[in-house]
């Protein structure tokens, strides 16, 4: 509320009040980061003409800055109420994150002392090994314990239509499997796009997930199968919206609802999913309509569509540009497929779709580790640090020299790999601390970054056609027609 001067807070001899006929509010020996954030305090009171009580619940809180402010809310839809339930949604969520995370970091450092292991990156790569019997994709496992939500979002863990049950079952900081179905959708329902224009969908599924297009094959008469496309769906989607949504289809026969399970674990974004610990198979996006943060978790057919043109042009860059390439790698969107069943009275196609995305492990080396950069500022469980001063341990940093050289490699590296694509290309980057992992060695030498999600990069089209590529894009909220307007969401993210 501070940071984005929503209410009227003024200097109080304490540190800062908010006052008016209702009472008033006294944020007590505030303390700031060197951006002017507030970073800590001692006690946020409330004083009336009868009581004087400290508020410590954040949703109180802003109740008592709407009374103050004299706010009437509305009937109907009130845009404060909404944030109030996410912000009690988000607390709750994060409760149970803590209770967990105690737990989970418990476990490892027993682990770590009984395999003499001394680093939150050798422990990733010990416990995917044994998990999946040889290297196993030990990215998962640390973003996976990292478990952090938006920094910047005041409902970072907000989850608004997941009962706690499904929260402790679909969200990452859990651990538990989710078990994808292999629906089947006729495929005259479909529309597949790819980064090869000539790619066949089935055969391309089949390569990459043999067991599950064989159990899903099992469900046909064999001439029916060449009919239907194997379509994975997320559990959660799968029991609360598609039923509803698609029931003409399904009633037709046109959607099969049943199929088979794959496990899959949850990225820091829940609706992304690795294939466990396999370092091959592709990450699968799917949409899951819930309120996660700020907005409804779909993916609508323009991504689906862009996505997979986004990342081609991405390569060809790349290709030209060995200096960005050095910094920067990508886990590419190979294909993406939806239905296309909206007309001008219906908007369901964002509902059922997928984006396959390639394994973070494939753009690795073996002696590299992809660490998702939320991660960065957790505390591991074996030092006690947050993990980049235990990666700064690791590269031998002992002194303020040394943490600046390693700081400011960071950092070089980091606008190598993303002002030159926005600054020449008027592609920005959707960078925030989700969609970057940062590449690490055992030994803490940073190597470069891994971008993943190009769902929210921002596209300055006319640029990025003088460069040679004029693509027909499918209309979206990405594709803007100044620099100005790329750097909003390049700065903002």
């Amino acid at each position: 509320m501070l940071r984005e001067e929503l209410f009227d807070w003024q200097p109080h001899e304490q540190g800062l009040c908010m006052e008016g006929p209702a009472g008033k509010l006294v944020l007590q020996q505030p303390e700031y980061d060197c951006l002017d954030g507030l970073l800590r305090y001692s006690e946020l009171l409330w004083q009336s003409e009868t009581l004087q009580k400290p508020v410590c619940e954040p949703a109180e809180a802003l109740q008592k800055m709407l009374e103050i402010s004299g706010y009437v809310p509305q009937p109907q839809d009130d845009p404060w109420q909404r944030i109030i339930d996410e912000l009690i949604n988000s607390q709750q969520n994060e409760a149970l994150t803590i209770a967990w995370q105690a737990q989970q970091n418990d476990a490892i450092r027993a682990e770590c002392l009984a395999s003499n292991l001394n680093s939150l990156l050798a422990w990733s790569r010990f416990a995917a090994a044994v998990e999946y019997r040889e290297v196993g994709n030990s990215s998962i496992l640390i973003e996976q314990w990292a478990a952090a939500g938006h920094p910047y979002h005041p409902g970072s863990k907000t989850k608004l239509g997941f009962s706690e049950q499904e929260v402790l079952r679909y969200a990452p900081e859990f651990g538990n499997d989710v078990p994808l179905t292999l629906i089947a959708i006729h495929q005259s329902l479909l529309k597949v796009s790819s980064l090869c224009p000539d790619l066949n969908y089935r055969a391309w599924f089949r390569r990459h997930y043999p067991d599950w297009y064989g159990e899903w094959l099992l469900q046909f008469e064999a001439s029916d199968a060449d009919n239907y496309l194997p379509v994975p769906v997320h559990p959660w989607q799968l029991k609360h919206r598609l039923p509803e949504l698609f029931a003409d289809e399904i009633r037709n026969g046109l959607i099969r609802l049943n199929g088979p399970e794959f496990s899959a674990l949850a990225t820091l974004s829940c609706r992304t999913l690795a294939p466990g610990l396999d370092c091959d198979q592709p990450y699968i996006k799917l949409p899951v309509a819930a309120q996660m943060t700020s907005s409804m978790r779909n993916l609508s057919s323009s991504s689906v569509d862009n996505a997979p043109r986004i990342g081609a042009i991405l390569q060809d860059i790349l290709l030209h540009r060995p200096d960005i390439a050095g910094a920067l790698r990508f886990q590419w969107d190979d294909l993406g497929l939806h239905t296309c069943v909206d007309t001008a009275e219906r908007d369901h196609d964002r509902y059922l779709s997928v984006i396959f995305r390639r394994n973070p492990a494939t753009v690795l080396r073996h002696d590299e580790h992809g660490v998702v950069i939320a991660a960065l500022f957790q505390t591991s469980p074996i030092t006690g640090f947050p993990l980049y001063l235990e990666l700064m341990q690791q590269a031998g940093v002992n002194n303020y020299r040394q943490a600046v050289e390693w700081f400011s490699k960071y950092i070089s590296t980091l606008f190598t790999a993303v002002i030159d694509l926005y600054l020449e290309y008027g592609l920005a980057l959707e960078a925030h601390q989700q969609n970057m992992l940062a590449i690490f060695t055992e030994a803490g030498e940073l190597r470069g970054f891994i971008h993943r999600d190009v769902g929210g990069i921002c596209l300055y089209t006319e640029a990025l056609a003088k460069q040679g590529w004029p693509v027909n894009f499918t209309d979206s909220a990405v594709l803007v027609d100044s620099y100005d307007a790329a750097r909003k969401t390049f700065l903002t993210r």
